[in-house]
């Protein structure tokens, strides 16, 4: 699991910021233009917005919990 403080560090740092903003912006363009009987590529376009959002949630999710939080035994 990732430490609070490096997933804080990975959720302001500009070059993955533009990575995934570049990843999911190319994604949501291809998503708009293929064709609508396309069903693989939708699913994959769409997985793929769908993956960058889970990492920036992730990310920030990490960011925001304790790092050694009461009660755990992790």
């Amino acid at each position: 699991m990732i430490s609070p403080e490096e997933a804080a560090r990975l959720s302001s740092d500009a070059t993955l910021n533009a990575l995934l903003d570049t990843i999911r912006l190319e994604a949501l363009t291809d998503l708009a233009n293929v064709k609508a009987d396309d069903t693989i590529s939708i699913l994959r376009l769409q997985q793929k917005v769908g993956v960058v959002d889970e990492i920036r949630s992730g990310l920030h999710a990490a960011s925001a919990r304790p790092a050694n939080s009461p009660g755990t035994f992790a």
